[in-house]
């Protein structure tokens, strides 16, 4: 450990989250009154089309400083003041060079017969696994064990620290190309997130994510009675609540 080793980057399409903003500022707070940490910034524009062209850039700049960690966290993402020390707490160049802590995507399940979707979250942790059509795809997890640090083969690009050790590698075999889109083997396009741990797992690099770690991850979404119903804790049976009547009548009444 050694103050200013990390540098914090993120994207941005001209304006981030109320929950990054106050995140941020409350994560340099903390790293102020604690270890030093944070050396300083890379702030990226982008539009959502030109996302793994953010992210290669803000490679480029972490390789550029004399840091030795990258604090890759997407504008949209919230965490705990002491993220970052928790994150470097399990860290190691060698054995642990990329650590993500447990975020969510949002995923549209299916229609919800309204013009809209159900939406489900799913947390970010992959293995890589054959399917039945005989190709190997990174596969979400349906569950994982709470406050652990698990192995596993890709995590989002959201909330994560990467060792400058990773990226060097990377650069060495496809040149500064960490996060552009390849194919699976199935020859769909995969995501610039799971593309850039198609790379690291081909050159042999762990990966891991810390399930004590928690984010939140901001998303739009469709609300309905499902959801209500799915969500309702209905009164305990002596909390006094308001009753109200049908008046049910007999047919021809």
């Amino acid at each position: 450990m050694k103050p200013g080793d990390t540098l914090f980057g993120y994207l941005h399409p001209h304006d981030v989250s109320a929950s990054f903003h106050k995140s941020l500022i409350n994560l340099v707070g903390w790293d102020m009154g604690h270890d030093h940490r944070l050396s300083g910034w890379a702030s990226v524009k982008c539009a959502s089309g030109g996302i793994p062209e953010g992210r290669n850039q803000l490679v480029a700049q972490f390789l550029a400083s004399d840091c030795d960690w990258l604090f890759m966290v997407d504008a949209d993402m919230g965490f705990e003041a002491c993220a970052l020390d928790q994150l470097l707490a399990v860290a190691n160049p060698e054995t642990r060079p990329i650590v993500g802590g447990l975020a969510f995507a949002q995923r549209e399940a299916n229609d919800d017969g309204m013009s809209g979707y159900r939406c489900i979250p799913r947390a970010t942790i992959f293995d890589w696994l054959e399917h039945a059509d005989g190709h190997y795809r990174f596969t979400g997890r349906a569950h994982y064990p709470a406050n652990t640090l698990v192995r596993c083969a890709a995590t989002g690009g959201a909330f994560l620290v990467i060792h400058r050790t990773v990226c060097e590698q990377i650069r060495e075999a496809h040149g500064d190309r960490w996060f552009d889109r390849i194919r699976g083997t199935d020859g769909a396009i995969m995501g610039e997130d799971i593309s850039f741990f198609a790379r690291t797992q081909a050159l042999g690099i762990p990966c891991h994510v810390h399930t004590g770690i928690r984010t939140t991850h901001q998303k739009n979404l469709w609300l309905g009675e499902t959801d209500f119903l799915h969500s309702f804790i209905p009164p305990h049976a002596t909390q006094e609540f308001d009753v109200y009547l049908v008046d049910e009548k007999e047919p021809g009444d």
